[in-house]
């Protein structure tokens, strides 16, 4: 056996797909009219076949899927739909008073309208723009969230792809074995017992066999699932997991665009522009509005017109109560950026070394431990064939080259798992 002896790629198909498919959610502006959000990149995927018809997929295809039926996404929406309602609800003008009197001396009618102090109007439509902001930004919070978990879904499906075909290769090579230990035996040149450590061997990875095509249909029920497809439809995922992956910026570097994009962090800080607004809101409380209205009729069968003028007179402690109460939520909201900054940091840092981990991981299995298994493979075949050692060698050997694929395959999944984690901890698509 030759190392690799695996067609292994899901780290080209995975992290070309995961470079080419950042989201471009408009950023939130501070009027009342902010922007929509951009198409994403891998809107554009190949998607003629429904879902329920499609069986291969790639991908960008299934974030695109996934991004435009997910229930978490479809609820962020309607957030920004809310926060828009109540946006042109905050710019809207007071509503007109129309009032009417009659009596046996009086017939009059009246119209009057509650006129604002300067500025308080203007405040609360920020506020409220602040407000569709942050909902802009949860909503793109929820949709590198679940793409993340759509990359993941996808990437086990390789690997259980992979290691269902290591599984088969070596119950195939292994039933070899058994055949010719079978031929040898009726020659007379070995044993029964080698027979019986072959079939032994040959149950022994039927029944890996049968566990991998188990942990290939989990993978592909969660997949599906995600999909908004039967559990039990077929799928197939195109890709491997053995590409090498690009470098990695360094962490100081990753740090800053963390800072720059991460949504957590924009979303802390709108919140902050919207405290900010409502502290100045409320400062204005004090300063009363007035209402102006007009009147026409007749009073004892003379006709009158007037204008009326009020206003309220509002008590010292309750704005001063008012503008306490926002000025604590504007110090809360500030806490809030530097708690989920360090968290952010955090989550970063974590994932960086994670990456560092699974990558190191990954070049070690190139440079030792694939080699050195396809070597003791061959060897112990030669071995066997020249009858310098037994069948029960040439098993083992088989065995290990198994645990060894398996357990790159696993590295493999390790490292685009970790940078998928690190893209969504920088706050980029994974």
């Amino acid at each position: 056996m030759l190392w690799p002896r695996l067609p292994n790629a899901a780290g080209r198909a995975l992290f070309a797909a995961f470079a080419g498919c950042a989201i471009c959610v408009a950023q939130a502006s501070s009027t009342a009219s902010a922007p929509g959000a951009h198409a994403l990149p891998f809107e554009h995927a190949n998607l003629a076949a429904s879902p329920d018809e499609q069986a291969v997929w790639t991908l960008p295809q299934v974030l695109a899927v996934v991004l435009r039926r997910h229930p978490l996404i479809a609820a962020a929406r309607q957030q920004i739909a809310v926060a828009q309602g109540l946006a042109e609800q905050a710019g809207a003008l007071p509503s007109l008073t129309l009032s009417y009197e009659r009596s046996k001396v009086t017939d009059r009618g009246g119209l009057g309208e509650l006129i604002e102090f300067p500025g308080k109007r203007g405040l609360r439509r920020a506020a409220a723009a602040e407000a569709v902001a942050e909902a802009r930004l949860h909503l793109r919070q929820v949709q590198l969230a679940v793409a993340f978990q759509a990359a993941q879904a996808f990437a086990r499906v390789l690997l259980t792809n992979a290691q269902r075909q290591a599984a088969e290769e070596t119950r195939a090579a292994v039933q070899k074995m058994a055949t010719a230990a079978q031929s040898r035996f009726r020659a007379g040149d070995v044993a029964h017992l080698q027979v019986l450590q072959a079939r032994i061997e040959v149950e022994r990875a039927a029944q890996a066999v049968r566990e991998a095509v188990g942990q290939q249909r989990v993978a592909v029920v969660g997949l599906n699932v995600l999909l908004g497809l039967s559990p039990d439809a077929r799928l197939h995922a195109e890709g491997t997991l053995d590409e090498p992956e690009p470098p990695q910026p360094g962490f100081d570097e990753l740090l800053r665009r963390a800072r720059r994009q991460q949504p957590q962090i924009q979303q802390a800080e709108a919140m902050v522009k919207r405290r900010e607004k409502e502290v100045a809101l409320a400062r204005l409380q004090k300063f009363p509005d007035l209402n102006l209205g007009v009147s026409y009729g007749t009073e004892e069968r003379e006709r009158t017109a007037g204008v009326q003028a009020s206003i309220a007179l509002p008590w010292a402690s309750r704005y001063r109560g008012q503008t306490e109460a926002a000025i604590g939520q504007k110090l809360a909201a500030l806490a809030e950026v530097e708690s989920v900054t360090d968290n952010v940091t955090e989550n970063l840092a974590s994932a960086y070394q994670d990456w560092l981990t699974a990558d190191a991981q990954v070049q070690a299995f190139h440079s030792d431990l694939l080699p050195q298994s396809s070597v003791v493979v061959q060897a112990a075949q030669e071995s066997y064939e020249q009858g310098e050692s037994g069948l029960l060698s040439l098993l083992d050997a088989e065995r290990t080259d198994l645990q060894v694929q398996q357990q790159y395959q696993a590295a493999l999944y390790a490292r685009a798992v970790a940078a998928a984690q690190l893209r969504l901890a920088e706050g980029e698509m994974p």
